[in-house]
């Protein structure tokens, strides 16, 4: 429903209906409800809130690597929607680092630093 939601511009009750869901001791379910609660805040404009929720994904659950990565570039582009360009190319030279130009993550993140520039 969560989906459903926010594909219909409704990103209050896609937020609704993901902050609803237990995880349980499902830590690939969590990560992902917590991208998904950051993609919500995203949708509304809310991009500090948005950044914030992104970032707990790694935090919650650091053995998600894959949506902390993708909650982390994510991150990096609320930052640079907040004109935070030097939060953002933080973000940015962190998944570089971490995950190599040879993955799609850190050559996104190559991509984004040489949009912002020097």
């Amino acid at each position: 429903m969560g989906f459903a939601f926010l594909e219909a511009g409704q990103a209050g009750r896609a937020l609704e209906t993901f902050t609803g869901i237990d995880p349980g001791t499902d830590d690939e379910l969590g990560a992902e409800l917590q991208f998904w609660i950051g993609e919500c805040y995203f949708k509304m404009d809310r991009y500090e809130r948005a950044a914030e929720e992104y970032l707990r994904v790694g935090f919650l659950y650091p053995q998600q690597v894959q949506w902390a990565a993708t909650a982390e570039y994510n991150a990096g582009v609320s930052y640079e929607k907040m004109g935070r360009v030097e939060e953002a190319g933080t973000i940015y030279r962190k998944l570089i680092q971490t995950r190599g130009t040879g993955d799609q993550w850190g050559q996104m993140a190559q991509e984004r630093l040489q949009q912002l520039g020097p």
